[in-house]
């Protein structure tokens, strides 16, 4: 894992962010996206981002 703030800032300004996307309660498929599009990925259905690992990422 990343040990800084600073590390994890850079690895989302890289663009690439683990999420999971679900469907009827189900875990469907993990998918990496670009992490400036996800307005995109939204459209396919209800997405979590992986709290447990980057809990600032908090958006609600």
């Amino acid at each position: 894992m990343y040990t800084s703030k600073r590390e994890k800032q850079q690895y989302f300004q890289n663009g690439i962010l683990l999420i999971i996307y679900i469907r009827k309660i189900k875990i469907c498929y993990v998918i990496m996206f670009d992490f400036y599009n996800e307005c995109e990925v939204e459209k396919m259905g209800s997405i979590l981002l992986i709290r447990n690992n980057y809990p600032e990422i908090h958006d609600e």
